[in-house]
């Protein structure tokens, strides 16, 4: 189903809501920080009088092979975020005039703002101990994983006080460190099983610098009215803007507004 032209034209004057807010706010990624982590509280202490029987292929979950291990811990981690960003933007992030008791305690535990320096402090503490890990070839994979979340959620608020341009600089860095490190663990690491989790991460660091290389910030200019109308004509012509003006992809993933001067 088609968007009405007449719903477009109200929409196209609606507000941009999410702006830096979006999935890569650093809120999503505290809330979820906490919340897998009061998850792993809850498996620790009661885990033991749950049936290994009902939880079927979980039960051998630390037999799995690392890599999974840290696969599946990290995928809870990228789903509770994104559940923080479509459930909370509206009840934590948007103006209102009265906020549920919920709302208030969610935006409360996450206020990253105050608390920028020292969670930049922790992710570069448990960046530290992930090297002490490496150098002395001992790891766990759920140590990998949960210290890799506190290294990702540092970095976050590290980038957000940061332009486009400074974040693609310290990304291309991020490349290198890859590029450096990926031949040296297959080389005197792999061995190891559990260190398996650092040659994905190093692959990863790489192919994110070759992505930040490859992409340049546009020069900010003030588009004319004319340039901006043709703008707006050739994004409404694009595969994914007209997908997602089709049901029921245009319930749970709308288009933006145009942008207007």
């Amino acid at each position: 189903m088609m968007q009405d032209p007449a719903d477009q034209q109200i929409n196209q004057y609606v507000p941009n809501v999410v702006g830096e807010r979006g999935f890569f706010y650093p809120r999503w990624w505290v809330l979820s920080a906490l919340l897998i982590n009061l998850l792993f509280v809850i498996i620790f202490c009661f885990g033991r009088y749950f049936p290994c029987s009902a939880a079927g292929y979980l039960c051998s979950f630390t037999g799995w092979h690392p890599v999974f291990q840290v696969a599946v811990v990290w995928l809870v981690f990228l789903l509770i975020a994104g559940l923080a960003f479509l459930l909370g933007l509206g009840a934590i992030e948007m103006p209102r005039p009265h906020r549920s008791w919920p709302a208030r305690f969610f935006r409360s535990i996450s206020e990253f703002g105050p608390l920028r320096l020292l969670l930049e402090f922790y992710g570069a503490t448990a960046l530290a101990v992930l090297i002490a890990m490496w150098l002395l070839n001992r790891a766990t994979p759920l140590s990998f994983a949960c210290l890799g979340i506190v290294v990702f959620v540092g970095n976050a608020c590290f980038f957000y006080q940061r332009t486009a341009r400074e974040r693609r600089n310290y990304l291309i860095g991020y490349g290198v460190i890859g590029l450096i490190t990926l031949p040296v663990t297959a080389l005197y690491r792999l061995a190891n099983q559990d260190l398996w989790p650092f040659f994905l991460a190093g692959a990863l660091l790489m192919i994110s610098g070759i992505a930040a290389s490859l992409w340049h910030p546009r020069p900010v200019r003030q588009l004319t009215a004319q340039e901006q109308v043709d703008a707006n004509i050739a994004r409404a012509a694009t595969p994914g803007f007209l997908l997602r003006n089709i049901w029921p992809f245009n319930r749970f993933l709308p288009n933006r507004p145009d942008r207007t001067n």
